[in-house]
């Protein structure tokens, strides 16, 4: 992350999981990744989540295609959770 901050570039890696990956997060043992992670749980927006992860997603598609950032399977995953 320093490395693409560095160069003027940005990085940011989504995690889609079980609920119990935001339990994961919290453990001392990825304290490195889970001080560095938010945690959005989509059970508020039912009906809604393409369009939520979208408007999550678009400040990371500057130059690119938000279909080349999150695979329509991905998408499909997040959407059906």
């Amino acid at each position: 992350m320093e490395l693409a901050h560095t160069s003027g570039g940005k990085l940011s890696v989504v995690l889609a999981g079980h609920p119990k990956l935001a339990n994961d997060l919290r453990r001392a043992s990825m304290e490195e990744i889970g001080s560095r992670a938010t945690v959005f749980v989509l059970d508020g927006v039912k009906g809604q989540q393409q369009a939520y992860i979208t408007w999550l997603l678009e400040p990371c598609t500057e130059a690119q295609v938000l279909e080349d950032l999150v695979s329509e399977a991905a998408m499909e995953f997040l959407v059906a959770r």
